[in-house]
């Protein structure tokens, strides 16, 4: 019985911590901070008003991800990143030193919750299993977080 107890014990803490952090070493992220002009065609949407006071159209602040591998490890064949609705935004075979942009979108949009405001790096040997990741996040108050370590804010 103390076995078992040990063994779910040992399990659940196993879960918790998950994957873990690409080393801050082995990559350099560079940000594309740009404005883009945003427009909103209202012809073929209907929204409540409540939605409407949050839409913003103009110039407005754009968001790109520039993601260098500094160093490649044996265990690294496959980049994949997802944001947070689960959707996959890239998928590739790994490079050294090659540039993967990961366009994250308007920062008032990702702040507002519009549109997604966390997205992850996944890092995949041959055999499928993630190794580690790299996780990019907007807050609501717009403030950048990698890895949960605060980067700046928009």
């Amino acid at each position: 019985m103390v076995r078992l107890l040990f063994l779910l014990i040992a399990l659940s803490l196993h879960e918790k911590q998950g994957v873990p952090y690409r080393d801050e070493s082995t990559y350099e992220i560079n940000l594309d901070y740009d404005f883009k002009n945003k427009v909103v065609d209202d012809r073929d949407v209907v929204q409540l008003s409540a939605r409407r006071a949050k839409e913003k159209h103009g110039l407005l602040p754009y968001l790109i991800v520039n993601l260098v591998l500094l160093k490649v490890g044996p265990d690294d064949y496959r980049i994949k990143v997802t944001d947070s609705l689960e959707g996959v935004v890239l998928s590739k075979k790994i490079k050294p030193e090659q540039v993967y942009k990961i366009d994250m979108g308007f920062t008032d949009d990702m702040k507002d919750g519009v549109t997604p405001n966390q997205f992850v790096v996944h890092f995949i040997d041959q055999k499928k299993t993630v190794k580690n990741r790299i996780v990019l996040e907007v807050q609501e108050d717009g403030t950048f977080l990698i890895n949960g370590q605060v980067h700046g804010k928009f």
